[in-house]
């Protein structure tokens, strides 16, 4: 799966998502200036847990700032996903 959000002109973050993909348990993450950022879905048990069906069902939240599954309840930053963290949001 594949998704694209525009970019918020007020954004005061150094990092917003402008497309996310899941593709080979890998969490793909397109930043406004194109760098790509991937990180193994075993970074994030919770994802890494869930069937292929509920990582694929995501969406990027406004302004581009984190990662939302709304089903698994569960949220990642993008800052966190681009600095490396495990986990967490």
């Amino acid at each position: 799966m594949s998704l694209k959000v525009e970019k918020s002109d007020s954004s005061t973050y150094d990092f917003v998502a402008t497309e996310v993909q899941i593709l080979d348990n890998q969490l793909i993450v397109t930043l406004d200036d194109r760098r790509k950022v991937m990180a193994p879905l075993d970074f994030y048990p919770k994802l890494a847990q869930a069937t292929d069906k509920e990582v694929r069902e995501f969406e990027i939240m406004p302004g581009g700032h984190g990662i939302e599954w709304e089903k698994l309840d569960y949220h990642l930053s993008v800052r966190g996903i681009v600095l490396g963290h495990k986990g967490y949001f």
